[in-house]
């Protein structure tokens, strides 16, 4: 059985089509537009849902401001630690990585490390 999509403007039920469809994605869209263009408003809860959006994002960004860093620095460094104690592949395993490359983005290159084999290789 094939579901259907719906939409339910203002009380009244309207097919859009099968669900999860583009045929469906442009009858909303329509609807939407007619909606829209004949002078219906959104919802208020829908503009408070966008105010209090706005307002969760704008102290997300007063709190980084605040402390400096971000979560995913604590990734970052942990990546460092590992390729500094074990290797780059080690790094990767932990972190998940099905790419060297990333791990590569992710861990800081170990400068002193590069520089002490450069002075016993001469």
């Amino acid at each position: 059985m094939i579901q259907r999509a719906y939409a339910t403007i203002e009380g009244r039920q309207v097919q859009l089509g099968p669900a999860n469809s583009p045929e469906s994605r442009a009858a909303f869209e329509r609807v939407l537009r007619e909606w829209y263009w004949s002078g219906r408003k959104l919802p208020k809860d829908a503009s408070m849902a966008k105010d209090a959006q706005r307002e969760k994002s704008a102290k997300r960004s007063a709190w980084r401001k605040l402390h400096g860093w971000h979560p995913h620095q604590a990734r970052h460094s942990a990546a460092t630690d590992l390729r500094k104690a074990g290797n780059l592949d080690v790094a990767k395993v932990v972190l998940g990585h099905t790419s060297i490359t990333m791990t590569e983005q992710d861990a800081e290159a170990d400068v002193v490390a590069a520089l002490e084999v450069a002075e016993r290789i001469g």
